[in-house]
């Protein structure tokens, strides 16, 4: 029985991706390049404004890990403090910008809310020669 449930939920999830690509090539919502770039488009009944900027949405892999080990690693091998923090408007995630003056490097670390993987920060960028003016 067990395995009969796997096969109707795999049927069910693929059945449901191509029915979503349908649906979104038919009404011109997004368009998929040969890179995996996804381009979301306006509806094409509507009025569109030019001055509408284009989104795009891209599949960017990140690195995550343990926050406590990889923030302290940070602190103590690359001499990186926090300098900026925010929480992102859905209050869903908190953002971390961690830089060291001195050598210049920078790092921006994302906490998602996971309940399955409590205390996982993941590395949205890492960077050289950077300046912080305020």
């Amino acid at each position: 029985m067990k395995f009969l449930s796997l096969i109707f939920l795999a049927a069910f999830l693929l059945i449901g991706c191509q029915t979503n690509k349908t649906l979104s090539k038919s009404m011109s919502l997004s368009t998929t390049t040969e890179d995996g770039t996804v381009i979301i488009e306006s509806n094409p009944k509507s009025p569109h404004d030019p001055s509408d900027p284009e989104i795009i949405q891209l599949s960017k892999p990140v690195i995550c890990g343990n926050s406590a080990q990889l923030v302290r690693s940070l602190m103590d091998k690359a001499g990186e403090q926090p300098v900026m923090m925010w929480e992102t408007e859905n209050k869903a995630n908190k953002i971390v910008v961690m830089m060291n003056k001195e050598s210049k490097t920078v790092t921006v670390l994302e906490w998602p809310k996971s309940p399955s993987r409590p205390g996982l920060v993941c590395f949205l960028s890492t960077g050289v020669d950077a300046v912080f003016e305020f």
